[in-house]
């Protein structure tokens, strides 16, 4: 099966791909990236911070290219640049995806499936009709009470004992709104930041993602359940709400648990160990 997926250049989605590619071997995998959700204007005090601090520290670091060479074999996760080993050619950005170039280029990788996870445009229907089986998207949000961004950050605002990921097929150019496959939950850990929420979250995007594909080669299609209600659409938090969550003493980041997670990227292999 020919596979596109479109994904943020941010660190959950860089995850998230660790996980789910290696498990893509047998079918033909294409990637492309948008650079950002949403505009530079609605990222604000610690998020504004958090996403410098992704795009311009820490996906640069994890980026075998920035790695001392004594490193280079390491068998940990990977940055985007040699995470193309898993796909059929070089991961790019695709930000503009709704232009007469941009669904050239989309057409062009010759999609049965589109899987979005954490992708930064909204595809209108000319990109939905292009892939034979549809476009689904792995939403870090549950259904219908969570639409729109940084889901998590609300639901740990609004002291929700569990947030969750949905996935979903993607029908029409509405926000969150199509039908619902499946879901995955997590206990919320106030202890624990936002961020450190989000990269756990995408623990269960292999198994979600591999059962919805597998199900259609088989040709035995989930069900698929419509959304009921109007649901609940959450933008960018501005200064108040920024100012909330941190009275509330939740943390956006922790840099403990940053340099914890990042160990995953430099794990090598006892043969390398002993050579150095």
């Amino acid at each position: 099966m020919n596979i596109t997926i479109l994904a943020n250049r941010d660190l959950p989605a860089n995850f998230a791909l660790n996980l789910l590619l290696p498990q893509l071997q047998q079918h033909n995998v294409t990637v492309f990236l948008s650079q950002q959700v949403g505009k530079a204007d609605d990222h604000q005090g610690l998020i504004s911070e958090l996403s410098h601090f992704e795009s311009s520290i820490v996906l640069p670091l994890i980026d075998e290219k920035a790695l001392d060479s004594q490193l280079s074999r390491h068998t940990g996760f990977k940055g985007f640049v040699h995470l193309e080993q898993h796909t059929s050619g070089p991961i790019t950005f695709l930000n503009h995806i709704n232009s007469p170039a941009g669904l050239e280029t989309l057409a062009n990788s010759h999609p049965d499936l589109i899987i979005s996870i954490r992708f930064g445009r909204i595809l209108q229907s000319e990109a939905i009709q292009i892939p034979k089986y549809g476009v689904i998207n792995l939403h870090s949000g549950l259904l219908p009470q969570y639409r729109g961004v940084m889901a998590t950050f609300w639901a740990m605002l609004n002291e929700e004992k569990t947030i969750g990921t949905t996935l979903h097929t993607i029908d029409d150019a509405g926000i969150d709104t199509g039908r619902i496959i499946s879901t995955a939950t997590l206990d919320i850990d106030p202890e624990k930041s936002y961020l450190w929420h989000v990269l756990h979250l995408y623990q269960s995007a292999p198994e979600q993602i591999l059962n919805y594909i597998n199900a259609l080669i088989e040709k035995s299609p989930l069900p698929k359940m419509v959304q009921s209600g109007e649901g609940n659409y959450f933008g960018f938090p501005d200064a108040s709400a920024l100012k909330d969550f941190d009275d509330r003493g939740l943390k956006i980041y922790d840099h403990h648990e940053l340099a914890e997670f990042l160990s995953r990227y430099y794990q090598v292999t006892i043969a390398d160990k002993e050579a150095n």
